[in-house]
């Protein structure tokens, strides 16, 4: 796994408690990366009902997906 993000990686999130979420990154623009993540809704719920477009920063990502 990767720390550091690239355009088309898939991002992993650890929420604790063995919960994760994930998605893939759009776009980087400094310490934010913009993202395409499905399970989700308006309110950033990962236990949505649609797919949205996030920005998240970089710090809150366990790591990167690449291949």
């Amino acid at each position: 796994m990767r720390t550091t993000p690239e355009v088309g990686d898939i991002f992993i999130m650890d929420l604790g408690k063995g919960l994760r979420h994930t998605g893939l990154v759009e776009k980087i623009t400094n310490n934010i990366i913009y993202t395409i993540e499905g399970n989700t809704n308006e309110t950033g719920s990962r236990e949505g009902y649609k797919v949205c477009r996030r920005k998240r920063e970089i710090k809150t990502i366990k790591g990167f997906l690449r291949f």
